[in-house]
């Protein structure tokens, strides 16, 4: 699958906060075959995005959650390298394999016993709690 952005069918709300959102998955990628499960992840991303925007929330809040989405989506791609038997499961089963109420999967590259980037991993479980939740409810 391949997301077109410049189709007039593809949700353009969240390139009001991120031109490059439809270009993530190749920024995550290892290898060439994270394109398709990286564009599976970013359609999960886009009904959370849009229930941020219609909560109005500031723009530099939902950029905040926009951008810990991106770290999430990196770090699951990351660890389907590890997993390669979940690469062929639907998008949703991934991501709440690897989501609870108590947040996400500390990126590989942060120290959380580093105080710096405590606030960054609390900001980052902060968002991944809420999209728990949002995914969860959704019908």
């Amino acid at each position: 699958m391949s997301i077109d952005k410049s189709g007039s069918s593809i949700n353009k709300i969240p390139l009001l906060y991120f031109e490059d959102f439809y270009e993530w998955p190749q920024h995550w990628m290892g290898f060439k075959e994270d394109i398709d499960l990286g564009n599976r992840i970013l359609l999960e991303f886009i009904p959370f995005i849009e229930f941020l925007v219609g909560n109005k929330l500031a723009r530099s809040t939902i950029k905040k959650y926009m951008s810990n989405l991106g770290v999430f989506g990196s770090e699951i791609i990351r660890r389907i390298h590890e997993n390669e038997n979940q690469r062929t499961w639907p998008a949703k089963k991934i991501l709440l394999d690897y989501l609870d109420e108590s947040g996400g999967p500390i990126p590989h590259c942060w120290d959380p016993n580093e105080f710096t980037q405590q606030r960054y991993i609390t900001a980052y479980d902060s968002t991944c709690r809420n999209f728990y939740k949002f995914i969860n409810n959704k019908k």
